[in-house]
């Protein structure tokens, strides 16, 4: 019997830069990204962020990975924003979107959320039936150099954690 389901957890002890050599030269540049690589990226960059690591399901039906980050208590989804070509395990995409709920927010007016969007340029805010979604997309294509990703997520990853620590 063939699961649609692919799972694992990761645990991470203290800062592991080899991870990501392992995967990724640190001077290359990523042109696309499996849901593989977006799990190295993140397992690369999630240590600055405490050190009981986080788990992942890859969902082969819709094509998405859910990621749950055990330390700052978040779930992002991940999923591509290609529409010409699936999305699996083994198959890439040049265009790629973290997308997290935050259910446990403070309630935010809509003018707080429109402030919040001018202040952080890179990600999407807004409000879903009183629950604040956050978003960035990654388009890839030409190539993007890894350590700009490895950043990128961690400022992602921040203010998640500052929006649910407030």
């Amino acid at each position: 019997m063939q699961s649609d389901y692919v799972s694992s957890a990761i645990n991470i002890k203290g800062i592991i830069p080899a991870l990501a050599v392992k995967e990724f030269e640190s001077d290359s540049a990523l042109e696309e990204a499996s849901p593989k690589d977006v799990i190295n990226l993140l397992a690369s960059v999630l240590p600055e962020f405490g050190n009981s690591g986080f788990s992942y399901l890859y969902d082969e039906a819709s094509e998405k990975l859910f990621l749950e980050l055990k330390d700052l208590d978040l779930k992002i989804c991940v999923s591509s924003l290609n529409q010409y070509n699936g999305w699996t395990l083994e198959s890439k995409t040049d265009f790629f979107l973290l997308r997290t709920a935050l259910t446990e927010c403070k309630d935010y007016s809509s003018e707080t959320v429109m402030q919040m969007n001018e202040s952080h340029p890179h990600i999407k805010l807004y409000l879903k039936e009183g629950v604040l979604i956050v978003e960035e997309p990654y388009y890839t294509c030409h190539g993007i150099p890894v350590l700009n990703l490895m950043d990128r997520l961690s400022a992602y990853l921040q203010t998640l954690k500052t929006l649910t620590e407030n």
